[in-house]
């Protein structure tokens, strides 16, 4: 089956959403319809509802982009192979005596 969705707000930079939130929120206090700004920013009216919503519970905060959990990249990079302790037997080019 395929998907109806013509956009994903989980690829879009954290800080452009962020941008797009406060925007969608302005827009619908402003007197605009949640559908048509949900169309206007290729959203689901329902992320709209769900914006309105954490504006209504926190203001402006609520909108903010959240760090995101974990290390960074940069952090990961080869961490897996410089932090272990190196095994011969799991090693397949290991020189068997």
């Amino acid at each position: 089956m395929k998907c109806k969705r013509t956009s994903d707000g989980r690829k879009i930079d954290h800080h452009a959403l962020q941008v797009m939130r406060q925007q969608a929120v302005k827009a619908v206090r402003e007197g605009q319809s949640p559908a048509d700004v949900a169309k206007a920013f290729g959203m689901n009216v329902r992320t709209i509802f769900n914006w309105l919503a954490k504006f209504a519970e926190g203001g402006q905060n609520a909108l903010l982009a959240k760090p995101v959990p974990g290390a960074s990249a940069k952090d990961q990079r080869g961490r897996n192979a410089l932090d272990r302790p190196h095994d011969p037997g799991r090693d397949a080019t290991a020189v068997q005596v």
